[in-house]
């Protein structure tokens, strides 16, 4: 696994527009608009041969790219442009907009996850197994839930309140409450290595991630990890930093090898193949260091019947979706997603998401063979969508008592979120609120625009060749150039 910059693991690669791609577009534009578009108080549909001319300097920056492209008024649905809108194309990361509108409205914006800290009973030894109870939440030991320290703190005082401290048999967790896919088939070999495919789990933690920091010194490399985890290093001070990590197994130290440039240090964040026995180990060395001693084991198992000790309920899903889309964090939608499946069709499995998902779908005007969707996270290449199916949610949205959630969540030009550095000085900064979706060879960003009448569009490009930052400055470049064809009062007002 190749190591992430420092901070927080990445839940995706966004490029950021670089300037020249830009501003060959906008001259493009700035020349069709003022020479051949209707100035006017509301959204027309451009001149053909103005929207003909954009287009193809978008093929030329993206050479041998499919591109769709379909932009509609908001709240009537009139499509203002539309170029292959009925192609299926690999969606990425704008999955996520299927599976958080589906959650919002299957679910309900204050539908929460329960975590249960239950004590059970150990037959014929006067002992009791203290089991940790998985319920799907994915904000266990990330600031919007209770962080890990938190969490130990309160079992070892549950643990003291119920008089149960000197009986402590096993530490148990218990993730059976959602199905045993830990990834979903059609994920890369290649992927489940890295952050972005942590897997998933009822019971999970942190992400389900290790952290571990590397920093080279003048005797050699320093590792820091935030777990007391066994790990074999055969790191080496080098210019270049190129290193290799698998995800963690059971009873296997962490390896690492390859090179660190002197300088900043490294942040790796390293996936657990078994989340459950991962952190029952985390948990019991916790209690362990607060005075709470296990006279068992760690382990993963079915939690038996027995007296409840606490319950943690998470933030609501109206919160959860907001991160998930703001930061397209891969493990939280999958967690959605197997989520639906189990609440909505009885299967927490990535198949019982998909179901759910197509019965969300469906009942939003998605026609059959617009989508075949496998994920809730968008990391399957497999998954296939039209522009016009994402449409069809973006206006269903819109329409629906969830609005104000759904739209909340998305990203901001400008502002927040994937889309925080691009679109900035533009007329589109603050105005635009979209997913992003990133894959190798595909680019994606749907959502809304504000002006004089609101605007809903897709645009899906897969088969791009160059690197993803020059693919998303074209784009950019080309949503500003045709916002300003179809509205130029946008150019004038600023932004709102």
């Amino acid at each position: 696994m190749r190591a992430p910059a420092p901070g927080r693991p990445r839940r995706c690669v966004e490029g950021v527009g670089s300037a020249p791609a830009t501003l060959s577009l906008l001259a493009i534009v700035v020349s069709l608009a003022t020479s051949g578009c209707r100035i006017g108080s509301a959204p027309t549909a451009p001149p053909a041969a103005s929207t003909a001319a954009l287009l193809a300097s978008l093929q030329t920056a993206l050479p041998g790219a499919t591109v769709a492209l379909l932009i509609a008024e908001a709240d009537t649905g009139r499509e203002l442009v539309s170029v292959n809108p009925d192609t299926l194309l690999v969606p990425a990361s704008n999955t996520k907009l299927f599976t958080t509108a589906a959650a919002l409205e299957m679910l309900g914006p204050t539908y929460r996850y329960a975590t249960e800290l239950r004590a059970v009973d150990v037959t014929e030894t006067g002992k009791v197994d203290i089991v940790l109870i998985g319920g799907g939440d994915p904000t266990l030991g990330d600031p919007s839930g209770i962080c890990i320290d938190a969490l130990l703190s309160e079992i070892a005082e549950a643990v003291r309140e119920a008089g149960i401290c000197e009986r402590i048999n096993d530490l148990v967790v218990d993730d059976s409450w959602l199905g045993a896919d830990r990834y979903c088939r059609d994920w890369l070999l290649g992927d489940v290595d890295f952050a972005y495919a942590a897997p998933v789990s009822a019971a999970s933690l942190n992400d389900n991630l290790l952290v571990i920091h590397m920093q080279a010194t003048q005797d050699g490399v320093a590792v820091t990890s935030d777990l007391p985890y066994e790990i074999d290093s055969g790191v080496r001070v080098a210019e270049g930093t190129n290193i290799t990590v698998n995800r963690i197994k059971p009873g296997e130290p962490v390896t690492i090898r390859g090179t660190i440039s002197p300088g900043p240090g490294v942040d790796l964040y390293v996936p657990a193949d078994d989340p459950p026995l991962f952190w029952a180990g985390r948990l019991a060395d916790g209690l362990e260091s607060r005075g709470i001693h296990i006279l068992g084991l760690p382990r993963a198992g079915p939690a038996g019947p027995g007296t409840s000790l606490r319950t943690w309920l998470s933030p609501s899903i109206a919160e959860i979706v907001r991160e998930t889309n703001k930061s397209s964090r891969n493990l939280w939608a999958d967690l959605l997603f197997q989520t639906l499946g189990k609440e909505i069709v009885g299967d927490g499995t990535f198949g019982g998401g998909a179901e759910a998902v197509a019965l969300f779908l469906e009942r939003s005007g998605v026609r059959s063979g617009e989508t075949s969707i496998v994920d809730g996270s968008g990391l399957a290449r497999t998954n296939l969508t039209t522009a016009r199916a994402i449409m069809r949610v973006l206006l269903s949205m819109r329409r629906s008592p969830r609005r104000a959630e759904f739209e909340f969540s998305l990203p901001v030009a400008g502002i927040d979120g994937t889309i925080r550095r691009r679109f900035a000085g533009t007329l589109l900064e603050g105005r635009l609120a979209a997913k992003t979706g990133t894959l190798r060879h595909v680019n994606v960003l749907s959502g809304y625009m504000r002006g004089s009448r609101d605007l809903a569009f897709v645009m899906i490009v897969n088969g791009r060749l160059g690197a993803a930052r020059d693919a998303t400055a074209a784009i950019d470049g080309f949503l500003v150039g045709i916002a300003l064809m179809i509205d130029p009062g946008m150019g004038a007002t600023g932004r709102r």
